[in-house]
């Protein structure tokens, strides 16, 4: 009944104006804990105010912040109700005596995208047992290619039943995962697209320190869920200084991993900083390892700056062939103290994985986010604005939805849907229907999912 009710719900997105979507919303009415008397529910009348106008092209596609499996078929979110059951808008929440600050509790859902059917997952808790829930307690944070959700706590689950699953391949037992309950398992877990190779970032359980005091160190490894993981050496490379983590004192803190769709190469940006202290030496990384080669080509040896807004790439860094990848580079003139506002310069380059080339396809310094090529590799999708790499408060109204085609440079720019909170971060932004249209979502409690279509020109 969930499944057919949420159909209904997402249909109306384009311009129904009853319902849940009519309040703003899609799906149905969050269920009422047992524990909870009908009576004590309030559900206020839909308000003009709390329906959003989109852009033209642009279709909801839930609540929540959504993260979409590799094949373009399963779109996960997690929405937020009061204890009571009830989603009070913000404007009327200081009229329900802080009713907004209770407690929220998260469910787990999932739409198919193709049938707008949605259910919440069977079976699934924001805790294991009796455990008090944590924040971010076993939210989805990545899927795998065979269909598998993966939670924070390092569950994988069948989307569909909410069973346990096993097939996939995953870190061996024991793999001291650096960051995973920290949300970088986002970006620093990558499967091909085969789902035969993972790639992640974990603390080295091959080497022990060698000096006194020395911490654990972080490195990148690649398994077939067969044997051992293997440690990546990306200090052997053609191009740049060689390192020795250990002697020069470096810890790998930061990595953005990700796998070209034919399995062959994979994309890196690793974030180095010496003695656990920032300074002036710290930098990153940003380059490609081809697996047949053994050999990383490292693209850019680039500063790292610390109060520099977010650079991790979209989701596609990609093109189909596996040949061009895109990324954004910061630079400013010093590094920002905190506190001070951001007053560098942000561009998006575009290198080629076979000779190493790398050029810059922006030179206006605007603040840009998410970049992300398309499967031909003709075109590069990415946020741009005041705030487009932020966090929370990412969603300012001068931030845009932009297309460049690499080709001729031309560029078409696109608002971005009203977002659903106040500061509610930008999330993902991802190539979808064969690059006819571009998804993307704004995170925390008041999130939401959109799909924006594209022309070809």
């Amino acid at each position: 009944m969930r499944c057919s009710l949420l159909a209904v719900a997402v249909l109306g997105v384009a311009g129904a104006s009853s319902g849940a979507c009519a309040r703003g919303r899609c799906g149905p009415p969050f269920p009422i804990p047992a524990t909870v008397a009908q009576e004590e529910v309030v559900h206020l009348p839909p308000r003009a105010a709390d329906v959003p106008s989109l852009p033209a092209g642009c279709v909801r596609l839930t609540d929540g912040a959504g993260l979409l499996s590799p094949d373009g078929r399963l779109l996960s979110s997690t929405r937020w109700h009061t204890i009571t059951g009830t989603r009070v808008p913000r404007a009327e929440r200081a009229l329900w005596s802080g009713l907004g600050s209770e407690p929220l509790i998260p469910e787990l859902w999932v739409l198919d995208v193709g049938s707008r059917a949605a259910w919440a997952v069977p079976g699934w808790a924001p805790t294991v047992g009796n455990e008090p829930m944590r924040g971010g307690a076993r939210l989805p944070v990545a899927w795998t290619p065979l269909g598998s959700l993966v939670l924070s706590d390092g569950t994988f689950l069948d989307a569909r039943t909410g069973a346990t699953t096993t097939a996939d391949v995953r870190p061996p037992p024991g793999a001291s995962l650096g960051g995973f309950l920290d949300g970088e398992v986002a970006s620093s877990w990558a499967w091909t697209a085969d789902g035969r190779r993972l790639a992640f970032l974990a603390e080295r359980t091959d080497v022990h320190p060698r000096l006194p005091g020395e911490m654990r160190r972080r490195a990148v490894y690649v398994t077939d869920g067969a044997g051992h993981a293997a440690r990546l050496a990306f200090d052997r490379t053609p191009q740049g200084r060689p390192l020795d983590e250990v002697t020069d004192r470096l810890y790998l803190f930061d990595a953005h991993l990700a796998w070209s769709r034919p399995g062959d190469r994979l994309f890196f940006r690793l974030g180095y900083i010496r003695n656990g202290d920032h300074g002036a030496d710290d930098f990153e990384r940003v380059g490609c390892y081809d697996v047949v080669r053994d050999r990383a080509v490292v693209l850019e040896e680039l500063p790292w700056l610390d109060r520099a807004p977010d650079r991790r790439s979209g989701r596609d860094v990609w093109d189909a062939a596996g040949r061009t990848c895109a990324y954004v580079v910061a630079m400013a003139p010093r590094q920002q103290r905190f506190g001070q506002p951001w007053d560098g310069r942000m561009d998006v380059h575009v290198a080629d994985a076979e000779t190493g080339i790398v050029r810059a396809v922006t030179d206006d310094g605007v603040e840009k986010g998410r970049p992300c090529l398309d499967p031909a590799g003709r075109r590069v999708a990415f946020f741009v604005g005041p705030g487009a790499a932020r966090g929370w408060g990412a969603a300012g109204k001068d931030v845009r939805l932009r297309v460049l085609h690499l080709e001729d440079g031309h560029v078409r720019d696109t608002p971005l849907a009203p977002a659903p909170d106040e500061g509610a971060p930008l999330g993902e932004l991802q190539w979808v229907s064969g690059g006819g249209a571009l998804l993307y979502g704004y995170g925390g409690v008041e999130g939401a999912t959109y799909l924006q279509s594209v022309p070809a020109r």
